[in-house]
């Protein structure tokens, strides 16, 4: 088993909750690994926090990884970690939802419109006591699969080609308005 986490680790990812979590991970998952996929290699300064909690044999970087490939490993991960303080769309969240993989993500910015107000596994990006909580309710199959179902009819409202149609009325209506 193992957590995914995708995208860079800046301030507004809340990259500290995922460290946090594998830190103070239940028993029942402490045989799992995190992988990390995308936002660069690790930095000096998160190298020497991974070594000073010891967790760094929990934790794989991969660079590079095709579609196809991060597909799989949404498919086959316990969760998506996505603890965002802010987000501007959220492209993990619908990737993970499209391939059946529940969230552990906070309640904020845009991700609570893509996850909806009824998703099990979401948490205030401040309160660590909450996002814990989410956590522990990952374990309960009735309460994962509700989440997971969820997730594959809230992902059903996003697709690149709805993009690409809205954003071309869009500019239609701009261009129609300027004559």
């Amino acid at each position: 088993q193992y957590l995914l986490y995708v995208g860079n680790r800046g301030y507004c990812k809340n990259f500290n909750f995922v460290i946090k979590l594998l830190n103070n991970l239940p028993s029942k998952a402490s045989n799992f690994k995190l992988i990390c996929v995308g936002g660069g290699k690790p930095s000096n300064k998160e190298i020497r926090l991974f070594n000073k909690l010891n967790i760094s044999s929990m934790i794989n970087f991969i660079q590079n990884c095709s579609t196809n490939d991060l597909n799989i490993l949404y498919n086959n991960a316990f969760c998506l970690l996505f603890p965002s303080i802010y987000e501007g769309f959220g492209i993990p969240a619908v990737e993970a939802m499209k391939a059946g993989c529940p969230i552990w993500s906070t309640n904020s910015s845009s991700v609570s419109e893509l996850i909806g107000s009824k998703y099990p596994f979401s948490f205030s990006p401040e309160s660590w006591s909450e996002a814990l909580n989410a956590f522990n309710k990952m374990f309960d199959s009735k309460t994962r699969k509700k989440a997971i179902l969820i997730g594959l009819d809230r992902s059903s409202n996003f697709s690149w080609e709805k993009c690409a149609n809205e954003t071309f009325q869009v500019y239609k209506k701009i261009s129609t308005n300027e004559k």
